[in-house]
Formats: C-alpha cells, sequence, structure tokens
C-alpha cells in the first residue's frame, strides 16, 4: 500500500513524462486537429473528455484548456494513461487526471 502511494507520489512530483506514452497522447493526428481548429481551447476540451471518456466533463475541460499549456494538460493525461495501464487508479481516470492538474499552476 505504501509503495503505490510512494509511487503517485513520485510520478506527481516527476515534471518529465516518458517520451512514448507522451507522444501516444498527442500525437500527429492531435497536433493537426488542434491546428486546423478555429477554436483551440474547444478542440483540447474535447481531445481530453475523450481520452478519459468523461464527454459530460467537456465544459470542464474546455475551461481548463484556456487556463493551462497545452503540453501541461497533454501531461497529465500521459500521466493519467501510465496510472490506468500500472493499475493505480482507484477512482475514475477523469478525477485522477482532475487530481494532477489541480496541483499545477496556471499559467496562461
Amino acid at each position: 500500500m505504501n509503495t503505490i502511494k510512494n509511487t503517485v507520489i513520485n510520478k506527481l512530483n516527476n515534471v518529465n513524462v516518458d517520451n512514448n506514452i507522451y507522444n501516444n497522447v498527442y500525437n500527429d493526428n492531435v497536433a493537426q486537429l488542434i491546428k486546423d481548429s478555429v477554436d483551440k481551447p474547444k478542440a483540447i476540451g474535447k481531445i481530453i473528455a475523450e481520452k478519459l471518456n468523461a464527454e459530460q466533463n467537456l465544459k470542464y475541460y474546455i475551461k481548463l484548456a484556456y487556463l493551462y499549456p497545452q503540453e501541461t494538460l497533454f501531461e497529465c493525461i500521459a500521466l493519467t494513461e501510465e496510472a490506468r495501464k500500472e493499475g493505480i487508479i482507484r477512482t475514475t481516470p477523469a478525477q485522477y487526471f482532475y487530481g494532477i492538474v489541480k496541483r499545477k499552476k496556471p499559467s496562461k
């Protein structure tokens, strides 16, 4: 139990995300979709909602896209994906994502 807690704390404190996981989240298709979109925060919010399978929270994710740089949000998604693969998420991926994001400071 303590090992899992330490693992999560280490991952949250570590700013660098494994490039393979980050590249899975932020690939060329996502980059093109954001580039072509007129309303970039809306496009980013939609991508986050799809990745987390939480379309009911779309408005919140759009708000996050206005407040945070896209790199930060995709980093948080990558951390969530990694935690999902490792099986350490006890709630939903959306709640886990929120926990990571709230530890970051908005910088836009």
